[in-house]
């Protein structure tokens, strides 16, 4: 088989977003090159992901070696003395979504988080004429594309049902009363609840 030295697009990281995109633009016969860090200690590869980035218990192993985490550091914060705060961010096929703990059977491990709307209004914002296509209406329908939301949709017209990314709400899969005493601890004391932090309000518990 000729080795291809050529490709017709280039993806930069194989995150959740990278992995769809890849997808779709393979499926319409371009051919894809898709760039991702990581794996060369043999930790992950595409046919055999890493056991602990599919272990939710093994959530704070992967975050401290290199081969699964970037290892950023944010700016100090004058609020916290100076101290500057960890923020993992992940290597290998997943991306940042292969460490975080969550473990799904069928795929990597997700935490699922858009963004805020405002962040996206923000951005839009910046480009001067508000045109940069960048605001929450905008991205919505791509968000929706990319996912197939396990749960009925609470918020109408927020969540996709047919993309290749199983997304779904958390649960008390051992059923004990402490995860829910904790959401109603929250609620009580003034942080309020939200059913879908990828909706319209992401503050509160859920």
């Amino acid at each position: 088989m000729a080795l291809r030295r050529s490709a017709d697009y280039v993806i930069v990281g194989a995150g959740s977003a990278g992995c769809v995109l890849a997808n779709r633009l393979s499926r319409t016969g371009a051919s894809v090159l898709l760039l991702e860090s990581g794996g060369a200690g043999g930790e992950t590869s595409f046919d055999r992901p890493s056991l602990l980035s599919r272990l939710p218990t093994a959530l704070a192993l992967p975050m401290h070696f290199e081969g699964y985490n970037w290892g950023y550091l944010a700016e100090p914060e004058p609020v916290l003395r100076g101290r500057r705060v960890t923020c993992p961010r992940g290597k290998g096929l997943g991306g940042s979504s292969a460490i975080n703990g969550m473990a799904n059977p069928r795929g990597p491990p997700q935490v699922y988080v858009r963004g805020h709307d405002r962040d996206y209004d923000t951005w839009n914002a910046g480009f001067g004429d508000g045109g940069g296509g960048w605001g929450a209406a905008d991205v919505l329908p791509y968000f929706r594309r990319m996912e197939t939301a396990c749960e009925i949709d609470i918020l109408p017209g927020r969540r996709g049902t047919d993309g290749p990314l199983q997304v779904k709400h958390g649960t008390n899969m051992l059923g004990t009363p402490l995860y829910d005493a904790f959401v109603r601890a929250g609620d009580e004391a003034g942080y309020g609840a939200t059913y879908d932090y990828n909706g319209c309000r992401q503050e509160g518990n859920l």
